[in-house]
């Protein structure tokens, strides 16, 4: 199992959102090296670590344990080759919706909003379904999310899809085709299309030029 003292780095690291950190102690400790059926133990013991973590950030509890129940059943599904490409995915998952958290707006219903879209990455949200979150009309929901965001519903929800995206394009060895397909696009030329509008650059060229970024950085350390 996972020592005290890793168990105490990692969750700072996570309160921190130092992604990088994450990945080194979960690749350097004992957490990888337990056979499997103590792998999802441990992935279980830290689902719970981070969801007590969302709680005393004062995140909703209806959020929390919608997210914990989602993670729960990825666990629970997982097959040996998935478990080290998964760990730090599940740390992401929390520190995603923490950070969103932190970034919300004083408007309750758009909170109720973006809240459902972070725990609904990996769906295929309507507008009315969103609107549903914020028990209002699609149509007042556009308005009331441009007033407090700039952007409109279904605009915030690609950026944070692209947000998850980027994060899978540099933290794991997913094929874009599976990526596309994770976060529910209708296909890869649409999920392209997104990439590119929000990022300026294509997937393929993202993950590219932000790994020859990381190896020259790690070259002059």
């Amino acid at each position: 199992m996972i020592s005290l003292p890793e168990q105490l780095e990692l969750l700072q690291a996570f309160r921190i959102f130092d992604m990088d950190a994450i990945k080194r102690l979960l690749k350097e400790s004992t957490f990888s090296k337990n056979p499997h059926p103590l792998q999802k133990q441990q992935l279980l013991i830290w689902s719970t670590c981070l969801m007590q973590e969302l709680l005393q950030a004062e995140i909703a509890i209806t959020t929390v344990e919608s997210l914990f129940n989602k993670q729960l059943l990825k666990i629970e599904q997982l097959t040996s080759l998935e478990y080290l490409s998964f760990a730090p995915l599940l740390f992401h998952e929390g520190m995603l919706l923490l950070q969103q958290y932190r970034r919300f707006t004083d408007n309750r219903r758009v909170n109720d909003m973006i809240t459902c879209m972070l725990v609904n990455l990996h769906e295929a949200l309507t507008l009315e379904e969103i609107a549903y979150a914020g028990e209002i009309s699609p149509e007042y929901a556009i308005t009331l999310f441009r007033r407090h965001t700039k952007y409109s519903p279904m605009d915030f929800y690609y950026h944070l899809k692209i947000e998850r995206a980027q994060f899978l394009l540099l933290h794991t060895k997913y094929a874009i085709t599976y990526i596309s397909a994770l976060l529910c696009f209708s296909d890869q030329s649409h999920f392209t299309k997104r990439f590119k509008k929000i990022s300026g650059m294509t997937p393929l060229k993202y993950r590219s030029s932000m790994l020859k970024t990381t190896v020259q950085l790690a070259s002059l350390l």
